[in-house]
């Protein structure tokens, strides 16, 4: 298959035959978080169908994860794909502060959408008319989304 991203030195990075493999990870990362995060708003929508308040959440956890990592793959085609006349690396150098400037809003965002896949079901198990050792088996189940 190939290395793993933690057993290549920065010197390793730095050559260029790695700047193609690091433009697509750095494109398709998000399509990627995309498909992945609407499939367990969309299973939640599957599952817990009957709670209107869930199912409200369902449809906007959808929506919300849809503009955003539209738009940040949108961002990265447009920063990180370089211009006419310039080469991979003398771009791939000069946009490196822009691309640590974007990481952070990137990441709020993708932990806040992380959290409400995480507590959506707890909250709606909780709800459920079943006895508490059943709830709390259901409830590890969707915990084990953590590890």
């Amino acid at each position: 298959m190939g290395n793993h991203s933690w057993d290549i030195s920065i010197t390793q990075v730095a050559k260029k035959d790695q700047l193609i493999p690091a433009y697509l990870t750095g494109i398709l990362t998000h399509p990627t978080f995309l498909a992945l995060k609407v499939t367990f708003f969309i299973m939640y929508l599957h599952i817990f169908g009957p709670l209107q308040w869930l199912r409200l959440c369902g449809y906007a956890g959808v929506v919300f994860t849809t503009i955003s990592y539209g738009t940040f793959t949108i961002l990265a085609f447009v920063f990180d794909t370089p211009r006419r006349g310039e080469t991979w690396f003398s771009h791939e150098s000069a946009n490196e502060q822009l691309a640590l400037s974007l990481s952070v809003p990137q990441s709020v965002v993708g932990l806040a959408i992380d959290l409400a896949i995480l507590v959506l079901p707890i909250i709606a198990v909780m709800q459920l008319q079943l006895p508490t050792r059943r709830k709390v088996g259901i409830i590890l189940v969707f915990m084990t989304g953590v590890l």
